[in-house]
């Protein structure tokens, strides 16, 4: 088989998280309709699972924590915009 554009490479890594805290979408979460940079912020952190709420939707999502390749979540600190992305003119620090 060839690559093409259904392949993604993640470089695995445990990224401690707080309640509060902002995370953006890297990849495809199973179970939770969002896209690659899609904003999450995390409600609650357990050791087996995190709460997330996406914005625009009304119940927040509960997501299992695990360290396979296939079944981690594909998330990154979201404090922070990358090159590319617009930021509103009305955002506040």
């Amino acid at each position: 088989s060839s690559l093409d554009s259904s392949w993604s490479l993640f470089r695995p890594e445990k990224m401690p998280v707080a309640d509060g805290e902002r995370l953006r979408v890297t990849g495809k979460i199973p179970g939770l309709r969002v896209s690659g940079g899609d904003r999450l912020q995390v409600a609650s952190v357990s050791e087996d699972a995190m709460t997330v709420v996406v914005p625009g939707r009304a119940e927040p999502a509960t997501l299992p924590v695990a360290d396979s390749p296939f079944t981690a979540l594909k998330l990154e600190n979201g404090w922070v915009e990358t090159p590319g992305h617009s930021v509103s003119d009305s955002a506040t620090v």
